[in-house]
């Protein structure tokens, strides 16, 4: 079992996720349990050797601004909350400044282990 501190007091759980390809790069994650495929910037996945703009594969994401046809790549690994998923195919989409984060954690991730979340204390367990 992994436990991670986060601020509870922020609006959002943000949490470090670190990607790996040829490279690895640490990035600020929001913990988001309404996404499906986890999300990382064209910078991001470009600095680690994956090459956004010429991969095949296509997803449909939703934004504020409507819907949009992102990149797929493929991470060697990404660690996360204190545990290691290898092989898992990212969405990449750079997220406005504002919002804190480099990126998103989404289920992809997630339902692959026992998560368990008090904001009472801002205590993340992921089993």
């Amino acid at each position: 079992m992994s436990k991670t501190s986060f601020n509870h007091k922020f609006p959002i759980i943000i949490i470090e996720g670190t990607i790996r390809k040829n490279a690895e790069r640490t990035l600020r994650l929001a913990l988001d349990t309404g996404c499906s495929r986890t999300m990382i910037p064209f910078e991001a996945a470009e600095a680690i050797g994956c090459d956004p703009g010429g991969s095949p594969s296509r997803t449909r994401i939703v934004t504020g601004s409507g819907i949009e046809i992102v990149p797929v790549v493929s991470l060697k690994s990404i660690k996360a909350l204190g545990k290691t998923m290898k092989n898992l195919e990212v969405a990449c989409h750079d997220l406005p400044e504002e919002g804190f984060v480099d990126g998103l954690l989404g289920l992809d991730f997630l339902k692959n282990f026992k998560l368990t979340i008090n904001f009472e204390k801002g205590i993340i367990r992921l089993l």
